[in-house]
């Protein structure tokens, strides 16, 4: 006696709703992502004006977002560069788990470069040059040519040929004439 056809198919049934369920968290996580990304962003030019994501929750709302790819967990490159974006760098970009080349040069991007960019595995390529980053490089980092830093004077740390810390010479300068002009104004 054979089997009903039903019995046969429930395994292949099953696998397609996995399937769907994997798809369905990963494009939530995908949304969540992107949204984080945006609020985090000052566009000062309304560039990002396209990214809704009232009622866009699906694929194709998601493709019919200007400048980004559709899956942004797979997203391989990030190319921001040009884009007059400020604020600090969106630490979300830490869930782009497969990233190859970040590119964000010639923005106005200020505060810390954020330390879990160097946790991406998959880095090749950074690009920060030509913003207004300041502090220390995270060590992770340390493994990019300094040409990815070009352009911003209050980095240090390696790769760039400026020590976390250290005085350069017009702040000593400084120091050394605010210590003569206050001991001769003690003495006065």
């Amino acid at each position: 006696m054979k089997p009903p056809a039903t019995t046969t198919m429930t395994p292949l049934i099953l696998i397609l709703l996995l399937l769907t369920t994997i798809t369905t968290t990963a494009m939530e996580d995908d949304i969540r992502c992107l949204q984080g990304l945006k609020s985090s962003l000052t566009d000062s030019q309304n560039r990002l004006s396209s990214w809704s994501f009232i009622n866009n929750n699906s694929v194709t709302s998601l493709c019919k977002l200007v400048g980004i790819c559709t899956w942004l967990s797979y997203l391989v490159t990030l190319d921001l560069s040009g884009n007059s974006l400020t604020g600090n760098i969106p630490v979300e970009i830490q869930n782009c788990k497969f990233l190859n080349n970040l590119i964000l040069s010639d923005n106005s991007f200020s505060g810390t470069i954020p330390y879990h960019i160097g946790q991406l595995e998959w880095l090749k390529k950074l690009d920060v040059s030509n913003n207004e980053l300041s502090g220390s490089i995270p060590d992770d980092l340390n493994r990019f040519h300094s040409d990815s830093f070009v352009g911003i004077d209050k980095l240090c740390g390696p790769p760039v040929d400026s020590k976390c810390g250290r005085l350069n010479n017009k702040n000593l300068a400084i120091i050394i004439a605010a210590g003569v002009l206050g001991a001769a104004a003690s003495f006065s």
